[in-house]
């Protein structure tokens, strides 16, 4: 009798031993890669998370870029005011955010106003003061002057870009999940405005 208790206790430990030694440790260094290569498609008569595939997927990168990274937007239309909050807590992290639009995103009656508050509401987040012992990134907003495209001078231009640069991302949605991947490129053929999400 003696022997099979000895024989049952160690095999209960033998077994312990092995999922203790199996088991992944609870602070282990998430290393999956969520930053892919290749498109992503809106489905503008789908449902809203289709509509939005797009944003959502920037949305991960600019919530997965670690402090001290860069985040360069070049735009015609900015009017997503969901996004621009994604940026301006990114800016609270420490990441240095750069906006880009034409002057079309600010001023064109059809963007019924949604341009000028992505606008003032990042200018306002940028120009914040950090509480004491917090630093916040070295971020801008800037507007092309008006019938110019930024790059060069002259009239009748536009700065019709939709580049996301980002040189730190883990693509993940969050700064410390997943694999960190440099200089990170999504170029879109749309704008950042309702009207690109449901009717384009």
């Amino acid at each position: 009798m003696a022997r099979v208790i000895r024989k049952r206790i160690l095999t209960a430990l033998l077994i312990g031993g092995l999922l203790t030694v199996g088991a992944p440790s609870a602070s282990a260094e998430d290393t999956t890669t969520y930053v892919t290569t290749g498109p992503v498609f809106n489905k503008p008569k789908g449902t809203t998370a289709e509509q939005g595939a797009i944003l959502s997927q920037l949305g991960r990168l600019v919530n997965g870029a670690q402090s001290g990274s860069n985040i360069r937007i070049s735009l015609y239309l900015f009017g997503s005011s969901w996004l621009a909050d994604q940026l301006a807590a990114a800016h609270r992290r420490n990441v240095n955010v750069q906006v880009l639009v034409d002057d079309d995103s600010i001023t064109d009656a059809w963007m019924s106003g949604s341009g000028a508050t992505v606008r003032d509401k990042l200018t306002a987040a940028f120009a914040a003061t950090p509480p004491s012992g917090e630093t916040y990134g070295k971020s801008w907003f800037r507007v092309c002057a008006a019938n110019q495209p930024c790059l060069a001078k002259g009239t009748g231009g536009v700065n019709h870009n939709k580049f996301f640069l980002f040189s730190r991302t883990t693509g993940s949605g969050l700064p410390d999940k997943g694999k960190p991947v440099d200089n990170v490129v999504v170029q879109s053929s749309g704008n950042l405005t309702a009207w690109d999400r449901e009717s384009a």
